[in-house]
């Protein structure tokens, strides 16, 4: 009996054995997969980033590699792969488990060029702004479209940070370029705190409006075909008025003026001492009108002057 029962033990024995020995074929596995839900083969990531993707298919036990390790460092942990990005450009990383394998692609790029603000308002030359540029790689050049100097600004390329400084009232835009051409700008409006005055000149470099009379109007005549006279005493003459001498201007009339409209105003010193602007022909901008007056606005100065229809 036990002749018989010997052979027979040894030989289920044996298959148990091999059975257990036997290794793990692929049709027995899944293929892998990068990314939860969609199979992912592709994907951007910024540079300084480090983004966390989900394994599943294989043997459940996973291995990984990065193409270039300057670019991109691959660590897996249980079933997540993590892809963090160093330098920018194209490299690829494969997963491994047991006999599947998958490959994906990684972009690495920029972040996205952005200012920390699309747009501000200053005071003149009593404030100063600081804005972040974000983003845009590694080389990045900024300009600013400012005819009128209104403002200046210095840039600390390492941490991105803008610091600006208002002068005079107006509006302009830095505009920050990278090497591919991408472009983001910054409007900058630059307006005194208070609401302008009544007739007059105006300098634009101060925080308040009242503070920066550059040219009183105590009269002002205004006579078709001729040019506006304006005076900072109670006569269009001039002369003398309690303890100072008038002065007296004469300017372009405005006719039938237009908000956006471009024009060129004439000012002349008829008589008396010098005020706060001086004879000269200045470029202006009808800003805004309103009942019988118009504000004009020029690189240094705003007039409010009466104006004309035909």
């Amino acid at each position: 009996m036990l002749k018989h029962i010997l052979p027979f033990f040894i030989s289920v024995m044996a298959g148990l054995l091999l059975t257990a020995c036997q290794p793990e074929t692929a049709e027995y596995l899944t293929p892998i997969q990068i990314g939860k839900g969609e199979a992912l083969t592709h994907i951007s990531i910024n540079r300084d980033t480090e983004r966390h993707l989900i394994l599943s298919g294989g043997n459940g036990k996973y291995r990984a590699y990065s193409s270039d390790k300057r670019l991109m460092d691959i660590k897996v942990h249980h079933d997540t792969l993590k892809v963090k990005a160093l330098l920018e450009g194209d490299a690829y990383t494969v997963v491994h488990s047991h006999d599947q394998s998958q490959r994906l692609d990684v972009s690495i790029i920029a972040p996205e060029l952005t200012f920390t603000n699309d747009t501000i308002r200053l005071f003149p030359t009593q404030e100063c702004r600081y804005v972040s540029l974000l983003g845009g790689g590694d080389i990045v050049s900024l300009s600013k479209d400012d005819p009128n100097d209104i403002l200046t600004y210095k840039w600390d390329g390492n941490s991105g940070i803008i610091e600006i400084d208002a002068l005079f009232e107006g509006k302009a835009v830095i505009k920050a370029t990278t090497i591919t051409g991408e472009t983001k700008e910054l409007i900058v409006f630059i307006k005194p705190v208070d609401e302008i005055g009544g007739i007059g000149v105006y300098s634009t470099g101060g925080k308040f409006y009242s503070n920066s009379l550059a040219m009183a109007c105590r009269m002002c005549v205004v006579r078709d075909g001729h040019d506006l006279i304006m005076s900072n005493v109670s006569s269009p003459y001039g002369g003398y008025a309690f303890t100072y001498t008038g002065t007296v201007l004469s300017m372009t009339s405005i006719v039938n003026p237009q908000v956006g409209q471009q024009l060129n105003l004439t000012v002349k010193q008829v008589s008396g001492p010098e005020v706060g602007i001086t004879a000269g022909v200045y470029p202006v901008v009808v800003e805004e009108i309103g009942g019988d007056e118009v504000i004009l606005l020029g690189a240094r100065h705003k007039f409010v002057l009466p104006y004309t229809t035909k």
